[in-house]
């Protein structure tokens, strides 16, 4: 029995926007390009808040949610310049 491929599931990132990086920015099967992978490589805040879109009207709730690590991520972007 073959075991089927999971296709990667589509991103999105919620956090503000950033230079290079618009807030809402949809990522087919999760690709992204490359600039976008690296600034998520170099910052954890960043790739935490790419977020499968299945679970984008959840997680709008959650970085509203004081206390929420995605609300925790959110706020550390905002301190960051």
């Amino acid at each position: 029995m073959k075991k089927q491929k999971k296709k990667p599931e589509t991103t999105i990132y919620i956090g503000r926007s950033l230079p290079g990086l618009p807030q809402y920015t949809v990522f087919k099967h999760g690709r992204m390009p490359e600039h976008i992978a690296m600034m998520a490589k170099d910052n954890i805040t960043i790739a935490a808040l790419i977020i499968p879109i299945s679970e984008l009207q959840e997680s709008r709730k959650y970085i509203q949610t004081k206390g929420h690590i995605l609300n925790t991520y959110a706020n550390q972007l905002m301190t960051k310049e």
